[in-house]
């Protein structure tokens, strides 16, 4: 897990500037915490629920470590980054970090406009584009659209950041089951 803290050191070298004012990653770096107990929690869930091969997109995926994370066991991975700089980071990490081939991509832009195939799960570990979620939600959190099941870290979503039992709420009132991965992240799959 160091091995990405050290790519995100030569990322932050390349791009100085971020030191300053991209203070989220900055502070993931400085106290060695690149990976949340969420992104383990994540990790052993879909590891024990999904087989590999199965096709992930992380919206939002920041500079990719979580999705570097799961294409490095096994999954097939789409990476999905709307701020310039990251995306940039998320490929950077991506040149720089053992991953199989053929697992891992990373698109620019914002979900769904961005990708055009279908996934068998969505991922959201930090999920604070407004856009996307205000999306989902005004789409009565219709799933079925992007993928059957969403992964979500329930207190780290949209820019507003709703109570967790509000967000899980959400979701049971539009027809979802509700799974608990662990802490304050659900899968939420949408029923037949």
């Amino acid at each position: 897990m160091s091995e990405i803290r050290e790519v995100l050191l030569k990322w932050f070298d390349v791009r100085s500037d971020l030191w300053v004012t991209d203070s989220y990653y900055r502070s993931k770096v400085v106290n060695n915490s690149v990976y949340t107990l969420q992104d383990f929690a994540v990790l052993e869930y879909v590891k024990n629920k999904y087989g590999s091969g199965t096709k992930i997109c992380e919206p939002g995926c920041g500079y990719g470590q979580l999705s570097i994370l799961l294409a490095q066991n096994g999954y097939d991975v789409t990476g999905v980054e709307g701020a310039q700089w990251r995306f940039d980071g998320a490929q950077f990490l991506q040149k720089h970090v053992p991953v199989v081939a053929g697992k891992l991509s990373f698109v620019h832009g914002f979900y769904p406009t961005a990708c055009t195939c279908r996934y068998d799960l969505i991922v959201c570990q930090n999920m604070v584009n407004t856009g996307w979620s205000d999306w989902l939600v005004a789409n009565q959190l219709s799933s079925a659209v992007l993928a059957p099941s969403i992964i979500l870290d329930a207190r780290t979503w949209g820019i507003h950041r709703s109570d967790p039992h509000e967000v899980v709420q959400q979701f049971i009132d539009n027809d979802y089951t509700v799974f608990h991965v662990g802490g304050t992240v659900y899968e939420f799959h949408l029923q037949s």
